[in-house]
């Protein structure tokens, strides 16, 4: 690996998601990271190819192509005032959203294979001389430790080349499951919690969306403007 791009994998962050789809909570989320790691240069979305690594999470979702559309076209209309819900209140209160084509990346790398791909083989394709920086829900601390959702080589694979940022989840208490995988699966995890209470209260409630709830909304035919850009909720609906 030559220096430049070791340099380079050393200021981008990466956020494996499913999007099924993307709503302003992941939005909203990587903004975070930009304002708590005001080195990054990336955020690089690493979407799924639709078959989870996990065996309780395993379901028919929507072909990736549709749910890599909507992402694209909620980030390209994220920071529009005139489209974007959250961006006219960070507007309203003097807040300039940094989340922007030029410093995000959709990745479709697992297109192009035809099994569920683990966090532990992302991190092994992006690995430098720093520990890997992935985005994750705090919950998936929780599924660390089935031994049945991670293998003891992923850990292994997790603890020596990942530092994982962490969005917090009211359930998940972080420091008691991370004892819990160092004397249950012998693994100390590098973490760090992602500051959501950056933003004031009224941004602050984006964060209660989830993916389940958009699709419920669609289900039901209500509007999905409070839940992402207009143009990406007509990807939805069509």
């Amino acid at each position: 690996m030559s220096s430049s791009i070791a340099k380079a994998k050393l200021h981008t962050i990466y956020f494996p998601l499913t999007a099924n789809p993307a709503g302003y909570h992941h939005l909203l989320l990587a903004e975070c990271v930009f304002r708590q790691f005001p080195e990054t240069q990336l955020v690089e979305f690493l979407l799924s190819n639709g078959l989870h690594p996990d065996p309780l999470k395993r379901r028919q979702i929507p072909h990736a192509e549709l749910r890599l559309e909507i992402l694209r076209s909620a980030l390209e209309t994220w920071s529009d005032a005139e489209k974007s819900i959250p961006a006219q209140i960070a507007e309203n209160c003097g807040i300039a959203l940094k989340l922007q084509n030029s410093n995000t990346a959709i990745s479709r790398r697992e297109f192009t294979v035809n099994r569920p791909l683990r966090l532990a083989e992302h991190i092994q394709a992006f690995s430098g001389s720093e520990k890997v920086r992935i985005i994750a829900g705090a919950d998936l601390l929780e599924r660390m430790l089935n031994p049945q959702i991670f293998t003891d080589q992923d850990l292994v694979e997790i603890e020596q080349g990942c530092h994982l940022l962490l969005a917090p989840r009211n359930e998940v208490e972080i420091e008691p499951v991370l004892q819990l995988l160092k004397q249950k699966r012998g693994v100390t995890l590098t973490v760090t919690l992602i500051k959501t209470e950056v933003f004031p209260q009224n941004l602050q409630r984006f964060f209660l969306i989830s993916s389940t709830l958009i699709r419920r909304a669609a289900q039901a035919g209500h509007d999905l403007k409070t839940f992402l850009p207009a143009t990406a909720a007509r990807e939805i609906l069509n």
